[in-house]
């Protein structure tokens, strides 16, 4: 009977453990605008509203709690582009950004356009006849065979020998081997004029960014505070201009600020600026 007390007391000591639940969304993603599309399904997943998403002007002012903020009258609902079944780095680059601006430290994820690709490059560079080739599916080329007087093969002219060589990928190389040709006129006419990005074709989050970016940065003015006016006021009754003196003075200077700034605060103070 002591021993189940005693489990009783225990039990009653522990602190209750609870989850730390934060007060609002954090704000991984470095911009509002990415957040609120970002997080614009959750929101709606918390509240369980009737009406439709409306994001508030900032994302710091996301209502989590029951008394919810009024959206502003100007607001347009933002659809959502989150894929849950993709990562962070396939849902950027479905929007047309990306989620790292330094280059890859392992692995990265190869796109069908981008394994295609190395497909036909592995499958039109030039190779040895007697090398075991690795790949999974057999590559069949027609290949132009010159004998010597015995019958024994000397040479393997392939047909992709012809072309210039492209180990870059340049999609530009076709167009240049046209113009070694002579048939750089009639390239020319099947090419068709490229008319710029189509704007109704681009995401709505890259035009908000860019249309963010190009906004001027506003520079705000630096305002003297009461307290750091009484303080220079009373530095230019005593010393008058003399900034050494400003520096040396323990009683007036106990944060022992240097000379330029204590001149480019009186400047700024005296509108000598």
């Amino acid at each position: 009977m002591g021993s189940v007390l005693q489990k009783k007391k225990r039990r009653s000591g522990r602190a209750k453990v609870k989850t730390n639940r934060p007060k609002k969304l954090l704000n991984p993603l470095g911009n509002d605008i990415i957040a609120k599309n970002w997080y614009a399904d959750i929101h709606t997943h918390i509240h369980n509203t009737r009406r439709p998403f409306e994001p508030p002007a900032l994302y710091s002012e996301l209502p989590l709690s029951r008394n919810e903020k009024k959206p502003q009258a100007n607001q347009k609902p933002f659809p959502p582009s989150r894929n849950k079944k993709e990562t962070l780095t396939q849902n950027y680059r479905r929007l047309g950004l990306t989620a790292r601006l330094k280059s890859a430290t392992g692995g990265t994820e190869k796109t069908l356009a981008q394994l295609e690709q190395a497909k036909t490059a592995s499958a039109s560079a030039q190779r040895d006849p007697f090398a075991i080739s690795t790949t999974e599916e057999a590559v069949f080329e027609e290949a132009r065979v010159e004998r010597d007087a015995d019958g024994k093969i000397i040479k393997i002219h392939y047909a992709s020998a012809n072309k210039r060589p492209n180990p870059l990928n340049d999609p530009l190389n076709a167009l240049e081997e046209d113009s070694d040709d002579g048939e750089e006129g009639a390239g020319a006419e099947n090419e068709e004029e490229w008319g710029g990005i189509d704007d109704e074709s681009r995401p709505e989050v890259i035009r908000l960014l860019e249309k963010e970016a190009a906004l001027p940065e506003i520079k705000k003015p630096r305002h003297i505070s009461q307290q750091e006016k009484e303080w220079l006021e009373r530095l230019i009754a005593k010393h008058g201009d003399d900034y050494d003196a400003m520096v040396r003075d323990r009683k007036l200077n106990p944060m022992q600020q240097t000379r330029g700034d204590i001149a480019r605060r009186v400047k700024r103070f005296t509108g000598k600026v």
